[in-house]
């Protein structure tokens, strides 16, 4: 089955901290998901570049087939990722 949601290799930099590193997610139809990890493990970075709010310095997202690397979050929702 394709999945929903894929993301892969994906990395943010800001300057010389890397504060996320080769993190990966794949979500189907009808899974439930959690991303889980101690404070300061990028959780939230991760989050916030599925869903846009930061570009990726590295990473291949896909949505339903459909590149969505650097899409922000105004052209995510049109696409039917909320």
């Amino acid at each position: 089955m394709t999945a929903l949601l894929e993301a892969s290799g994906v990395g943010r930099r800001y300057g010389d901290y890397v504060a996320l590193k080769g993190a990966s997610i794949a979500v189907r139809t009808g899974e439930l998901v959690a991303v889980i990890g101690p404070n300061g493990a990028g959780k939230t970075t991760f989050v916030n570049v599925l869903t846009g709010l930061l570009a990726p310095s590295s990473a291949q997202l896909r949505f339903l087939g459909q590149d969505i690397a650097g899409l922000g979050p105004v052209r995510l929702p049109r696409i039917g990722l909320a």
